[in-house]
Order: C-alpha cells, then sequence, then structure tokens
C-alpha cells in the first residue's frame, strides 16, 4: 500500500493503458507455427552435426571438436596462431589459410552456427492449437519502456537470402535431408534462413517484414533538425574531472558531445 501511496502522484497516462491492452491482445492471439516444418528442421540439424562434427574429426583427430582450446591448439601446431574462433576472426584466417585449413574451419563455422535454437524454442513454447503465444513482455526495458522480446524472440529473427526459398522449405519439410545438402551444401545456414518461414499467417493474409536495424539513427535526425530551429539556446554542461572544457550546445551534446567523460548533464551520451 506505502507504493500504491507513493505513486498516486504519478497516474498512467491513459495511451500507456491503451498500448498494455494492445500488448494483451497480441500475446493472447499469439502466432501460428509450422510444426512438421519445425521438427523435421530439429532433426536434420542434428543429422548435420554428427557428420560435421565426424569431418572434423576424421581431419583433426580432435577428441571435440567443438572445444576452441583444443580447436586453437590444433592449428597451432599447423602454424596459424589466433586468440578467437569467432566468426570476424575465422574469415581473416581464410583469406591466407592452406586449404586444409581453411576446409576444418568452414566446415568448424557450420558446427558452431545456432539454426537450431529458433526451432527448439519453437518446440517448447508452441500451444494446443500449435499458436505461440506470449512473445512480447510491455515495458520490458524499464528505462526506455520499449517493448521487449521473449521464448523466440520474434524481434530478432535471420534474414533470408535464398532466391529459391519455397523448395528449400518443401524440401526440410519433407525431411529430405540428402537433397538439401546436395542443392544448397551448407545445411545449418539454409535451416538459419527458415526460421521466418515456420511462421503461417491466418487465410488470405500474409505477412509483412519490416526491417528497423537503424530506427534510432533516422528517428533522431528530424529531432535534431527541429530542436536546432526551435529550442532555446540551451548550454550542456560537462561535469568532466580536469581542466573544464567549453559548453557545447543540447542538439550538438545529441549528435555527440566534444568531452570523454560519459557524465553530461540532461543524460546526453559522450
Amino acid at each position: 500500500m506505502g507504493i500504491q501511496h507513493k505513486l498516486r502522484k504519478f497516474p498512467v497516462p491513459e495511451s500507456v493503458w491503451e498500448e498494455y491492452h494492445f500488448d494483451q491482445e497480441i500475446n493472447d492471439r499469439g502466432v501460428r507455427l509450422d510444426m512438421e516444418l519445425v521438427q523435421q528442421a530439429i532433426a536434420m540439424d542434428a543429422r548435420s552435426r554428427e557428420e560435421l562434427t565426424a569431418a572434423i574429426k576424421d581431419i583433426t583427430k580432435l577428441e571435440n571438436p567443438n572445444s576452441v582450446l583444443q580447436m586453437k591448439q590444433w592449428l597451432s601446431a599447423n602454424g596459424v596462431e589466433t586468440d578467437s574462433l569467432d566468426k570476424k576472426a575465422v574469415a581473416k584466417l581464410l583469406k591466407n589459410a592452406p586449404d586444409k585449413l581453411a576446409s576444418v574451419l568452414i566446415l568448424r563455422q557450420q558446427l558452431t552456427k545456432s539454426s537450431v535454437r529458433k526451432y527448439q524454442a519453437m518446440e517448447k513454447t508452441v500451444c494446443a492449437d500449435s499458436r505461440a503465444r506470449g512473445m512480447f513482455q510491455f515495458y520490458g526495458a524499464n528505462r526506455t519502456g520499449r517493448f521487449s522480446g521473449r521464448n523466440i524472440q520474434l524481434q530478432n529473427l535471420p534474414q533470408n537470402h535464398l532466391p529459391d526459398l519455397a523448395d528449400a522449405r518443401a524440401l526440410v519439410r519433407s525431411g529430405d535431408f540428402d537433397a538439401v545438402s546436395v542443392l544448397y551444401e551448407d545445411v545449418p545456414d539454409t535451416l538459419s534462413q527458415l526460421i521466418r518461414t515456420a511462421f503461417i499467417p491466418r487465410e488470405s493474409t500474409q505477412f509483412l517484414v519490416a526491417d528497423f536495424s537503424a530506427f534510432r539513427t533516422a528517428g533522431r535526425r528530424p529531432v535534431r533538425a527541429q530542436r536546432r530551429r526551435k529550442a532555446p539556446r540551451r548550454w550542456a554542461a560537462c561535469r568532466a574531472s580536469g581542466p573544464p572544457r567549453p559548453p557545447v550546445w543540447v542538439a550538438d551534446a545529441m549528435r555527440g558531445c566534444r568531452c570523454t567523460s560519459g557524465r553530461c548533464i540532461r543524460a546526453t551520451r559522450c
């Protein structure tokens, strides 16, 4: 009751309640999943991992090819030193690696691809009517108030660039592993690109995909322009330690403060 008493001075705007109700409708309705595709993709990924592991073991004789430490030691023994085996590091190594090492690195990249995790999340989340619910959390970020993804994480799905996406989907759904491996070579990447196709719209409708990868940056531009034209002359002082620095415009601070302390007034980021 004490918290409620303190919060009564800060009523929630009606627009926020409307967003909350809208969020609940979305979560209650859910989205339909093609469980046949999901199950075949999981089975196909398991078989692919077995074959990739066997292929790497045959070349390297390693006990666990998925071990970063063992793989780095094997590379070092073959004349290649690296501190990391992440995507960027492997791409750099592939430029000058001998054929034998390059083939191992490529196989390991396929082995470590987490293409099946989304399918596993679908299998865990799906309800009896083949719909996944509770995919979003209202006000999940307590400082910005934005929505947060849950379970399958619909806001973070791999893109697809296969020209024959429908054919690849049909092959995976039918469980034809041999055809997929021959036609597409990289089975994990193919499964990853088919994740979006596991969601099924209602009859006579379709899903529209929007990519907001640079949404925040693009959204700030008109705000900056508006503030430069109409905002009063306000200064953003910096509490940086050391010798004083000249003040900057608030609009300029939003674009990029001149200080390096990261402690600017008005929540501007340096």
